[in-house]
């Protein structure tokens, strides 16, 4: 049985992010989340991130695990 949620986080880049780099991050984003089927969205002015994933909880909250690990921001 699914159990949707919806995970809403906001986070600190450690470095400055330019479109390019926005545009490959949110890329990857896309082609992993679809094929996990995660939907959400992604913002980011000013070296903040905010994020909302929405899916089944088995399939967001590792996601959301492997999230805070990454060294790209912190939160």
């Amino acid at each position: 049985m699914m159990s949707l949620i919806s995970l809403i986080y906001l986070s600190f880049a450690t470095q400055t992010w330019s479109d390019t780099d926005l545009k490959m991050l949110l890329q990857s984003c896309r082609t992993n989340n679809t094929a996990k089927k995660i939907t959400g969205m992604l913002l980011y002015r000013d070296k903040f991130f905010m994020q909302v994933l929405e899916g089944d909880a088995a399939d967001v909250e590792p996601l959301f695990e492997q999230i805070k690990r990454d060294q790209r921001h912190m939160g």
